[in-house]
């Protein structure tokens, strides 16, 4: 819906093109899930059958995707679904094989948010017995592998896939001397 969304682009009237991935990264509360809702609401105005899919890893999703919110961003409640999950395998597993199989079937998916990256849980960090034992690597590799995973079925079936995560790095360069 933002004529800058759009020039980022280099499109004529839609931002992301469909079959392709969008990051958007940010301190938290920037704004990156207001921009979500944006493309929802947006999607769902111009295309009355476009289906929509929300996993909210910080599991505010039925929070923030109330009948307000929804109302004030044109969100269809029956188009969209949002789950709360950090699981990797009701992420990317869901995509793979049960968006994938809705999209075979005919239904119209067009666009799926992961809001946000960074509440993935890793692999090993599930199995492990206690939070004390160190995962170096596993929540950078899960998502790396779950997106490699994802990849055709987002191609394929022409599902714009938008992600958010947090910054976790100062990037003020004044506070970066102190």
């Amino acid at each position: 819906p933002s004529p800058s969304v759009n020039w980022a682009f280099a499109t004529r009237g839609y931002g992301l093109p469909f079959g392709y991935s969008m990051m958007l990264f940010g301190p938290p509360k920037g704004g990156k899930s207001i921009i979500c809702n944006a493309l929802i609401g947006q999607l769902h105005q111009d295309d009355e059958e476009a289906v929509t899919v929300t996993f909210n890893t910080e599991m505010r999703g039925e929070l923030q995707q109330d009948k307000h919110a929804g109302e004030a961003f044109g969100i269809d409640p029956f188009r969209h679904v949002t789950y709360d999950v950090n699981e990797p395998t009701e992420i990317f597993d869901r995509i793979e094989k049960d968006i994938n199989a809705s999209c075979q079937e005919g239904l119209k998916i067009k666009l799926i948010i992961i809001d946000s990256l960074k509440g993935i849980a890793g692999r090993r960090f599930l199995n492990a017995k206690t939070v004390g034992q160190q995962q170096i690597g596993d929540q950078a590799a899960t998502v790396q592998d779950g997106l490699m995973r994802i990849l055709p079925i987002i191609r394929r079936n022409r599902i714009a896939l938008v992600m958010t995560t947090h910054v976790r790095a100062e990037m003020d360069q004044l506070e970066q001397m102190r």
